[in-house]
């Protein structure tokens, strides 16, 4: 999630009660920051409708490979790192990064039990936010995938990793020096082995804030970059204001996937998206050109067309929400589109129910985040049809930054359309999976 909502959030909100609903701009602004919302619960038919699923803390994101029947994520091994070290909501204290390491995880959807896998030939802190999940084009449909990770280091400019990443007096004085020096890290993992050996890392002056991953190719990427400012007064302003649309979305090529390459090397990089505000969460959609890319502030999801022949993102639709929204997915229904079953497919979006309490509750380890969980469908006459599929007030999980289904038989549930939703958030001190209907 890469939502700060600090105190200009907070004041320009109260200050805009009163007029929500004499301009729309400002009412859109107030009901995507959930300033009237009051949380609840959604009511549960059987105590075996939930599951929590161990070992999983701080997942950010969640993939749900379908020809593997896996899902993918990337958490930390410890709760204390998030509230000490995490760019995305502006925290840098980066001693933490002594006490614990990321890593990858695998979730095996029939038995809701996590695999952490070990990252062979990976040295160094592994802070996780975006990933994505793409098969080895070399390979048998499922049986091996490449795993693209978003990785928060330290700058080595700005904290000593000598001293404990202590912060270097000599070499940031009198100097602009941004604190965090965020790459992408490429792995290759063949299913159904506990490891994922790590291939190379990515590293362009261009990748700033880095959010999530969209990967076309074992060496071409689209990576969010979801903040212009890093820190500081303006990046609260950029969290607020709509019309900050001064992030992006990077198109990255790799010269070549050698593990002896320097992160620098071989980088190919330029701007295919730069008038979204707040560039967030990337999914791919329906059809192989289609990428989806998340506002998180903004409460949107935005449709774009990748063409690869020169590389660019055409934008187009978009879907509002009446909430912050983050990692979007798409659900591909495999038992639908029958004569006995209508097709399920749609989007799914998580996000914080109360996004203007963030600015609080990001520094307080118990603190709330009530969730929500949209399901969108767009009918035959072009209008969207959008539900709430699931609602929590932070009992069950704490803040939702991504989400997917996992469809069930349907002759496992008397013909009914059900399926299990799998919501993950970035401060959530685990993942659930809860059972709901398409």
């Amino acid at each position: 999630m890469a939502i700060s909502s600090t105190r200009v959030a907070l004041y320009i909100a109260l200050l805009s009660i009163p007029f929500a609903y004499l301009y729309p701009g400002i009412q859109r602004v107030v009901t995507v920051l959930g300033v009237f919302r009051t949380p609840a619960t959604v009511q549960l038919t059987s105590s075996e409708d939930l599951v929590y699923v161990d070992g999983t803390i701080h997942c950010e994101d969640v993939h749900y490979h379908a020809p593997s029947h896996k899902l993918f994520t990337a958490c930390e091994d410890s709760p204390v790192t998030r509230f000490g070290w995490f760019p995305p909501l502006a925290k840098f204290n980066a001693s933490v990064l002594n006490q614990a390491r990321g890593g990858l995880f695998v979730i095996d959807p029939v038995t809701k039990k996590a695999q952490k896998l070990e990252l062979e030939k990976f040295r160094g802190p592994f802070v996780t936010h975006g990933i994505d999940v793409i098969p080895d084009p070399g390979k048998r449909e499922g049986e091996a995938v490449y795993i693209f990770a978003v990785n928060h280091l330290p700058n080595p400019e700005f904290y000593s990793y000598a001293s404990g990443y202590q912060v270097d007096p000599e070499a940031t004085a009198g100097k602009a020096v941004p604190k965090a020096r965020s790459q992408i890290e490429i792995f290759y993992h063949k299913v159904g082995s506990s490891k994922a050996q790590h291939i190379r890392s990515v590293w362009h002056p261009a990748i700033k804030t880095p959010n999530d991953i969209f990967a076309l190719s074992p060496q071409h990427f689209l990576v969010t970059n979801d903040h212009y400012y890093r820190e500081g007064l303006m990046r609260e302003v950029e969290d607020i204001y709509p019309g900050a649309k001064w992030s992006n979305t990077l198109d990255i090529e790799v010269s070549d996937l050698s593990k002896t390459a320097e992160a620098s090397s071989g980088v190919k990089v330029k701007v295919v998206v730069d008038s979204i505000h707040n560039n967030n969460g990337l999914s791919h959609g329906r059809t192989e050109n289609e990428v989806l890319i998340g506002s998180a502030v903004g409460g949107s999801l935005h449709f774009g067309s990748i063409s690869h022949d020169p590389s660019s993102v055409q934008v187009g639709d978009i879907l509002y929400l009446d909430s912050a929204i983050d990692n979007p997915s798409y659900f591909v229904d495999p038992y639908g589109g029958t004569a006995s079953s209508a097709d399920k497919s749609g989007y799914v979006l998580a996000g914080l129910g109360r996004a203007i309490d963030l600015s609080k509750t990001k520094h307080d380890p118990h603190g709330k985040d009530p969730v929500v969980v949209w399901y969108a469908k767009k009918s035959e006459d072009g209008a969207w049809n959008t539900r709430l599929l699931f609602e929590d007030d932070s009992s069950r999980i704490r803040s939702a930054s991504a989400a997917v289904l996992v469809a069930i038989d349907p002759a496992k549930e008397d013909g009914k359309r059900r399926a299990w939703l799998y919501v993950t958030g970035f401060i959530s001190d685990h993942m659930i999976a809860v059972k709901v209907d398409l």
